[in-house]
């Protein structure tokens, strides 16, 4: 009977290659575990710069297996992108608790956006319930390691009071450090706050250093500011023509207080052109001389004020009581011979008006001296509201002729 014996050797080799093939497969193993972490940080990096979550999750459709194995593994990169899948439903059904039960682990490691992204959460109450002190935790922890729309969120959150006390010179330090990063309404607000005095010392210099920064980035409030400045030389030589170049900047963007401030520039200047052309007709009776009935300069005015059914239409019309209703047409047009409809007048139309000028104030239609509410400027306050004393037109209106210039009989 013949015995078939194991050689020693071949049982030696069988164990060395099996020994081999477990070294290979650990190896492999370690490899790919290795490329996933790669690809979640590598799509990580392109998640930072996106602005459409949705769009950047539909294309990364096929990495959201690794996203999971690596967020399995406690990779914070991972992490965070398997909770945005399931914060947005993209390839998964939309389970927002899910989603920030991700974004925790996440936030836990340091992860910036992860903190960002819970902070925002808890702000709005967006799959949890709202809870703005946890908010402001989470938006410090990310503003400490250089977030700057964390910086700006903890600041305005000192600034005004929510989910902190209010704490005016910590608002602003953090709104400096985001402005100082270039977010712009970060610069926006710290300019307003130093120009206007309001939670720091007042520093028009500073202030419209930041204003000028965020304006020339395109940010309409900053415009508005920065236009209404120069109008009136508040911390920069007044210039007409450089403030209505910032404020048609904001007007263009749709900034409402630009526009009514430019409205009742334009207004104000026609006005003025109108005021001159009283004038010159009162001159023109005084001598014995017919005055011209064709003037642009009131056609325009009128024009410009007309445009409106009733005075809450018109911010001139609103912010001039000299100037409410149909009065106005009648002051303008009589000194001219003109209709309340701007057109020649008839004889029955014509009012009665003296071919002199008024004893008061010879012709001029003021009485000379800078009126003491705007200080001759025409327009009070930051954003130009018509001074209510002279009516916009900078000087006190005589007594006597109601600012028309002309004696009546």
């Amino acid at each position: 009977m013949r015995t078939t014996t194991k050689h020693p050797q071949n049982a030696t080799g069988n164990s060395a290659v099996l020994c081999f093939l477990c070294f290979a497969l650990l190896n492999l193993s370690g490899c790919g575990s290795k490329a996933s972490i790669e690809t979640t940080k590598n799509d990580f990096l392109g998640y930072s710069n996106v602005t459409n979550h949705r769009d950047f999750l539909e294309s990364k459709k096929g990495n959201f297996k690794t996203w999971k194995i690596t967020a399995g593994k406690g990779v914070p990169e991972g992490q965070f992108l398997h909770g945005l899948r399931h914060f947005y439903g993209v390839g998964i059904s939309e389970n927002k608790a899910e989603a920030l039960k991700w974004y925790r682990k996440a936030a836990e490691q340091r992860l910036i956006l992860a903190q960002f992204a819970l902070a925002e959460c808890y702000f709005s109450g967006d799959g949890i319930m709202e809870d703005k002190a946890e908010a402001v935790k989470w938006y410090s922890k990310a503003a400490e390691q250089g977030h700057a729309d964390a910086q700006f969120n903890i600041g305005m959150c000192y600034f005004v009071g929510v989910g902190i006390p209010v704490k005016k010179t910590e608002g602003i330090r953090w709104l400096h450090k985001a402005a100082e990063q270039g977010h712009l309404e970060a610069q926006s607000r710290l300019g307003a706050y130093y120009f206007e005095g309001e939670g720091v010392r007042q520093d028009m210099v500073e202030g419209l250093k930041w204003l000028r920064k965020a304006a020339e980035r395109g940010d309409d409030n900053s415009q508005a500011m920065l236009g209404a400045a120069y109008l009136i030389g508040l911390g920069v030589p007044q210039s007409m023509a450089t403030g209505e170049e910032w404020l048609r900047k904001a007007e263009e963007q749709g900034h409402e207080k630009a526009t009514t401030e430019l409205t009742l520039i334009r207004q104000q200047r026609l006005q003025m052109q109108a005021i001159e052309a009283q004038q010159r007709a009162a001159q023109q009776r005084a001598a014995g001389a017919s005055p011209r009935v064709d003037d642009d300069a009131t056609a325009r005015f009128l024009q410009s004020i007309r445009g409106s059914e009733s005075p809450s239409d018109n911010p001139y019309l609103q912010d001039n009581p000299y100037m409410q209703g149909r009065e106005p047409l009648r002051t303008v047009n009589e000194n001219l011979g003109l209709g309340i409809d701007g057109r020649p007048a008839t004889s029955n139309q014509r009012p009665s008006i003296a071919s002199r000028p008024c004893q008061v104030c010879s012709g001029r239609g003021h009485m000379g001296t800078a009126c003491t509410n705007c200080n001759g400027t025409g327009f009070t306050g930051l954003m130009g509201n018509m001074c209510r004393e002279c009516d916009g037109i900078r000087f006190t209106p005589c007594r006597t002729c109601r600012g028309t210039g002309v004696g009546r009989l």
